[in-house]
C-alpha cells in the first residue's frame, strides 16, 4: 500500500485532502499539522520519514499572511523557503515524490494576460519572494519535485476571501473594494484533486508513456529536445490532466521539414494508441469493436509553407445526417480501475453533451 504524508494538515487544502482520503482506502495517509511536525526542524522531519516511509509528501504548510510578511520576513522565509528545501531534500533521500503547493505571488502581478508555468517570475512582495525561494529550494534539492502554483484559495474550511465577502454583504448595505486586482479563485477541493492526480502512480505511468512516444517520434528530426522532468496539472472544466510541454530544435538539414512529415511520425501517439505502437494498434483493431472514424485523429491547420498547429480530436463528435456520435476515452495501464476509467470517460463526455443542449 502506498503511503502519503500531508504537512500543514489543518489548513484549507489539508482538510480537503482529509476529506478526499476517506474515499481513497488504497492509500495510507499521515496528516500532520505544524504542531505535529515543525517542518523547519531537519531532524524531526527526517525521523518522521524514517518511521512512516512515505511514497509521496504533499506540502500544504505555508506562512500565508501576505501583508504581515513585510514585517515578519524572517519567519516567512523560514516556513516558505528553508522548510520547503528540507522537505524536498528528505523526500529525495527516501525516494519519495515531493509535491509542493506554491502561489501566483511568485509573478510580478503586472501582466496583461493570464500567467502560465513558463511565465517569468518576479515577486513584488516578501511573501512572494519567500514562496519563490521555496520553489527553487525544492527543485535544487529534489529535481523531480512537483510544484503547483495556485491563487485565491477558498473552501468551506478556514478563513478566506469568499467567506469575508459573504460576511460583509450581510453586515453592510454598501461595500468599498479595490478595483486594481485581478485573480483566479481556486476551490481548495479542486486543488486537492490536482495534488491527488500529481501523485497518482497510475496516472504518472500513463502520462510517461505518452510523453516518451512524442519525444521518440521527434528525435530523428531534432538536434535537441527538451522534456521536463515532471508534468504540470492542466485544469479543464470537467476533468484534470497531467500535461508536459515537449519542445525540440530542428536539425539544420531538416529545416524544410513540414508539418505533414512530423504528423506522420507522431500519429498515433501512445496517448490514443498505446505502446509499443504496432502491437497496441493490432490489439485495438481486434478488441475495440468499432471504427473510430475521425476520433483521435489530428485536427488543426497547415498553411502553404507546411507550417501549422495540430491537436488530437479527443472529446469530439461526428455528425451524420441528423445524428451525432460523441467520443471520449481513457488510457489503460496495469494499475487501472475499470470503474474509475468509466467514471473518467463519462466526465470527459460532459463537454460534448452540454454542447448538444
Amino acid at each position: 500500500m502506498k503511503k502519503i504524508l500531508v504537512t500543514g494538515a489543518n489548513g484549507q487544502l489539508g482538510k480537503e485532502l482529509r476529506d478526499l482520503a476517506s474515499n481513497q482506502t488504497q492509500y495510507a495517509f499521515l496528516f500532520l499539522s505544524r504542531e505535529d511536525l515543525p517542518i523547519h526542524q531537519f531532524e524531526l522531519v527526517r525521523n518522521v520519514f524514517a518511521s512512516f516511509s512515505p511514497d509521496f509528501c504533499i506540502n500544504c504548510a505555508a506562512y500565508t499572511a501576505v501583508d504581515k510578511a513585510e514585517q515578519e520576513a524572517a519567519l516567512a522565509q523560514l516556513v516558505n523557503g528553508e522548510s520547503v528545501g528540507i522537505l524536498a531534500a528528505v523526500s529525495a533521500a527516501h525516494g519519495c515524490r515531493f509535491i509542493h503547493v506554491s502561489t501566483d505571488y511568485v509573478y510580478g502581478g503586472d501582466a496583461s494576460e493570464p500567467y502560465t508555468e513558463a511565465s517569468p517570475t518576479g515577486p513584488s512582495s516578501v511573501y512572494g519572494q519567500t514562496k519563490l525561494e521555496g520553489e527553487q529550494a525544492a527543485i535544487k534539492n529534489d529535481p523531480l519535485s512537483v510544484i503547483i502554483r495556485t491563487s485565491w484559495v477558498y473552501s468551506y474550511y478556514g478563513n478566506n476571501f469568499v467567506k469575508t465577502m459573504m460576511r460583509l454583504m450581510k453586515e453592510r448595505d454598501q461595500l468599498n473594494i479595490v478595483a486594481d486586482q485581478k485573480g483566479r479563485p481556486t476551490y481548495a477541493k479542486d486543488l486537492a484533486l490536482a495534488a491527488s492526480l500529481a501523485r497518482s502512480s497510475k496516472d504518472l505511468e500513463e502520462h510517461e508513456y505518452a510523453v516518451r512516444s512524442v519525444a521518440e517520434a521527434l528525435e530523428p528530426f531534432c538536434s535537441s529536445t527538451n522534456v521536463p522532468e515532471s508534468p504540470f496539472v492542466l485544469h479543464l472544466a470537467n476533468v484534470m490532466h497531467l500535461a508536459t510541454d515537449v519542445t525540440g530544435a530542428l536539425i539544420e538539414s531538416k529545416q524544410r521539414v513540414d508539418a505533414f512529415s512530423l504528423l506522420q511520425s507522431l500519429h498515433p501517439s501512445a496517448a490514443v494508441c498505446g505502446t509499443p505502437r504496432n502491437i497496441a494498434f493490432d490489439i485495438i483493431t481486434e478488441v475495440e469493436g468499432m471504427n473510430r472514424g475521425r476520433y483521435a485523429g489530428p485536427v488543426g491547420w497547415i498553411d502553404a509553407s507546411g507550417d501549422g498547429e495540430l491537436g488530437i480530436a479527443l472529446r469530439s463528435g461526428q455528425i451524420t445526417d441528423r445524428e451525432i456520435r460523441i467520443f471520449a476515452g481513457c488510457g489503460i495501464v496495469a494499475g487501472s480501475n475499470p470503474e474509475k476509467e468509466l467514471e473518467e470517460s463519462n466526465a470527459k463526455m460532459i463537454a460534448m453533451r452540454s454542447a448538444l443542449h
